[in-house]
């Protein structure tokens, strides 16, 4: 019978078995720096160079292959974080914050999160649109999705450091039309304008009274 002693020694039974060795490694190559593992099965006699590199055949250049990693299935990202901080950060790095928002605003995963946004965080969502000729119409976009929208969001968004005139005027415009309680709550927002912007919108007011 075989025992692994003897193999381990170089004899069977009186014979010279030939012990397995790497291959040389390739020029330059420090032997101080390379862990070498014998491959059990094949017959060629390959050896694993630091768990990535093997050598077959003769060793020749063409020899050489590098194993590729086993990466996990499973996405590295974790799930999707709905939440207003996560939004704000994907805003301030969007390439077109309207497009960002109306594709969020119709997945059912953030649709919740939208529906509940308060004044504050209606105000925060405009504020973190960069382009200012955009504000508008993502503001619009935001309040269409919001489950009751009234005067309160409105005011918020007056209260905002605007850089012009006439963006408070168009965000009054686009709007005060989605308000529920216009008919009760609307000198609220009067309150906030000057009398050039209420001027300017008195007709819009006008008509989203009688709609």
């Amino acid at each position: 019978m075989i025992s692994p002693q003897s193999v381990a020694a170089g004899k069977v039974d009186g014979d010279d078995v030939v012990e397995p060795s790497a291959p040389s490694l390739p020029s330059g190559w420090d032997p101080a720096a390379v862990n070498t593992s014998d491959v059990v099965s094949g017959s060629s006699g390959n050896a694993v160079y630091g768990g990535d590199v093997a050598i077959t055949g003769a060793g020749n250049e063409d020899d050489f292959v590098v194993s590729p990693f086993n990466l996990p299935e499973q996405d590295l990202g974790g799930p999707t974080v709905v939440s207003l901080p996560v939004l704000i950060k994907e805003l301030n790095m969007a390439l077109s914050v309207l497009t960002t928002i109306e594709k969020k605003s119709q997945d059912s995963n953030w649709k919740p999160l939208f529906s509940d946004l308060q004044p504050a965080d209606f105000k925060a969502i405009v504020k973190a649109t960069k382009m200012e000729f955009d504000q508008t119409d993502l503001a619009l976009l935001v309040a269409l999705a919001i489950e009751n929208f009234t005067c309160a969001y409105v005011v918020a968004i007056l209260r905002l450091s605007l850089p012009g005139w006439w963006l408070r005027i168009q965000f009054v415009q686009k709007l005060i039309p989605l308000c529920s309680d216009l008919n009760t709550n609307s000198s609220l927002i009067l309150d906030e304008m000057s009398d050039w912007e209420k001027v300017s919108t008195e007709r819009d007011f006008a008509n989203a009274l009688q709609a």
